[in-house]
């Protein structure tokens, strides 16, 4: 008997968009869409569930940290979704994935910088583990590497961000003393197109999405695939 999607809710899902200091943003290969025909080299960012009662900031930062291994002190949450995107299953899945309950998922995304080093991914974190490769791709990149039924939710989220995301040429480098930069992690921001936050000052203070711009060194990073 056919399942009449309409009949069905959609699970309450959080996801992370990391983005590392040279602008690019963590995607990683999920071990169970290497088996389906069609999701064959598709790669997406951490996501998951909200459990019942969770905070949606908390459960981005839950998921984060369980697929990634990336625990959230070397996380700044710069900025959420004006509002939660919904996609549907495609036919083929739907009633076969998450014990058939949902139609699809209404999800809840944040933006934030990542203040660590690729040592510190571990993908092997949780158990079972979420991904089996992981690489740091191009903002533009991303609506065209994920499933093609999330593909919209990630077209609408570089949109939504893309500001918040370093793309113009960048300040001047900071000095540094070995690997560690003297005013802190390499990152940037700007208020408004005048103020500049003083060097070594964080974000934290002016979280207003519509008034903070980030910014990045040009600095090489260790990427892998």
């Amino acid at each position: 008997m056919a399942i009449d999607p309409e009949t069905l809710p959609y699970r309450p899902c959080a996801g992370f968009m990391l983005v590392n200091a040279d602008g690019l943003v963590f995607t990683g290969e999920r071990i169970d869409h290497r088996a389906r025909k069609g999701f064959e080299g598709a790669w997406q960012m951490p996501q998951g569930g909200i459990d019942p009662g969770e905070d949606e900031r908390v459960a981005a930062l839950r998921e984060l940290e369980e697929e990634t291994g990336i625990t959230p002190d070397k996380v700044e949450v710069i900025a959420k979704c004006a509002s939660p995107y919904r996609y549907d299953l495609p036919p083929e899945l739907l009633g076969k994935v998450w014990k058939g309950k949902f139609r699809g998922q209404e999800q809840h995304w944040f933006l934030g910088r990542f203040l660590g080093e690729d040592t510190d991914i571990n993908l092997e974190a949780h158990d079972p583990p979420e991904f089996h490769a992981w690489r740091w791709l191009a903002l533009e990149e991303l609506p065209e590497k994920i499933v093609p039924f999330k593909r919209d939710v990630y077209a609408a989220l570089v949109e939504e961000f893309r500001d918040l995301i370093c793309e113009s040429p960048p300040p001047p480098p900071v000095p540094r003393t070995g690997n560690r930069y003297a005013g802190g992690h390499p990152w940037r921001a700007r208020i408004g197109t005048t103020g500049s936050l003083r060097r070594g000052q964080t974000t934290s203070e002016c979280l207003d999405r519509r008034q903070t711009r980030l910014w990045c060194a040009q600095q090489p990073s260790n990427r892998s695939a």
